[in-house]
């Protein structure tokens, strides 16, 4: 009896019961810097590929993550980047971009950072294409040094 009613819903709700999100961003290294992976936090979703530890010039690299099927359609994913070299006297340690992506029942969400040196030079950590209501999302972030 319990099998005939869950298959009655999925045939009378089909997609609609069974969701879940998927998330495959790709990281750009658009400078001359080599950057070491320094934060990679899941706090929501299952991995599928987590980007590269280390990020050389000019190369790119992704992360993927799923949300579950039935319950909590949430992803949360924390990553940092910090140049392996300084690139700005006013830091002995140079400190880390970080990005945060977040998909949470059809809303998506980028976060990017930036870092400013007092010779007005910046580094950059931005996104795009943050968007997708279901199915796949696939911003990109992209460093770069201005």
């Amino acid at each position: 009896m319990k099998v005939s009613v869950l298959v009655l819903m999925l045939a009378l709700f089909g997609a609609s019961v069974v969701v879940s999100h998927d998330v495959i961003a790709f990281i750009v290294n658009d400078s001359q810097y080599y950057y070491d992976l320094s934060t990679s936090r899941v706090e929501k979703g299952s991995v599928n590929n987590l980007p590269a530890i280390r990020l050389e010039p000019f190369t790119y690299t992704n992360f993927s993550l799923t949300s579950p099927f039935i319950g909590i359609d949430v992803i949360k994913y924390t990553f940092a980047y910090t140049p392996e070299t300084s690139w700005c006297s006013d830091f002995t340690d140079p400190p880390a971009l970080e990005g945060y992506y977040e998909y949470s029942f059809g809303s998506n969400t980028c976060t990017g950072s930036t870092i400013a040196c007092s010779d007005n030079r910046t580094m950059e950590l931005t996104y795009n294409e943050c968007n997708g209501f279901w199915g796949t999302t696939q911003p990109t972030y992209t460093i770069a040094v201005q």
